[in-house]
């Protein structure tokens, strides 16, 4: 039978909660996430096969409480001789219950060219927190990059897998495969991934997309 989306929205509650450590007694991270940012981005009446999804997302640390930060900190890491940082995620699939522990590593160099995938890195663990979609359908689905800024200051860059609807170029198609293939991933099928959501503004003179903020992503890939 397939979960109704009330179901599904609880069931990323409850997974978050088993690897996220508790903020303090009587309060999860979980329940952190859905105080700080409750939006649901993930089309779950769309969503099939097994998967698990959760926003990416930057805060202004004055949003975040220390007890907050003990939650996210388990999940990265950074090596005393490198300009990495590392990511470790650990979930249980909703459908199958099946364990899976991933580990990333976003290139955090000054120069945007050294990797598609990167990000500032803060001392401070509350700045961050993150999880990644996943999914064996990927025929009928494509893996979303979406970001926005809020009127609030909160920058919230997200993946989401949703039904397929549109087609990228193929440098777009190598992104995307890079993303997911740097995640521990196998390879798929991403015929049809949509191209993000702008999050700057295109300048007048050479047509290129320029960010209100500083970007995770490389200019390259807008």
């Amino acid at each position: 039978m397939k979960p109704t989306k009330g179901s599904v929205e609880l069931s990323l509650l409850v997974v978050l909660g088993v690897f996220l450590v508790n903020a303090q007694p009587g309060e999860k991270c979980s329940t952190r996430i859905a105080e700080l940012y409750p939006r649901q981005m993930l089309d779950l009446d769309q969503m099939v096969g097994e998967w698990m999804g959760i926003q990416m997302a930057w805060r202004d640390s004055s949003l975040v409480t220390p007890q907050w930060a003990k939650c996210a900190s388990q999940f990265f890491s950074r090596q005393n001789d490198s300009i990495n940082l590392n990511i470790i995620l650990k979930y249980d699939l909703t459908t199958t219950g099946k364990h899976v522990e991933r580990v990333g590593q976003i290139d955090i160099g000054e120069h945007p060219s050294h990797s598609h995938w990167r990000k500032w890195f803060y001392e401070d663990p509350s700045r961050w927190w993150e999880e990644v979609v996943i999914a064996t359908d990927y025929k009928n689905y494509w893996i979303q990059y979406e970001c926005e800024i809020n009127n609030d200051g909160i920058r919230v860059e997200t993946v989401v897998m949703r039904a397929r609807t549109r087609t990228i170029t193929q440098t777009e198609k190598e992104i995307y495969e890079s993303i997911v293939e740097g995640l521990g991933f196998p390879p798929a099928n991403f015929v049809g991934v949509p191209q993000p959501i702008n999050c700057g503004h295109a300048n007048s003179t050479t047509g290129k997309v320029e960010a209100k903020k500083p970007l995770w992503w490389t200019p390259d890939f807008y």
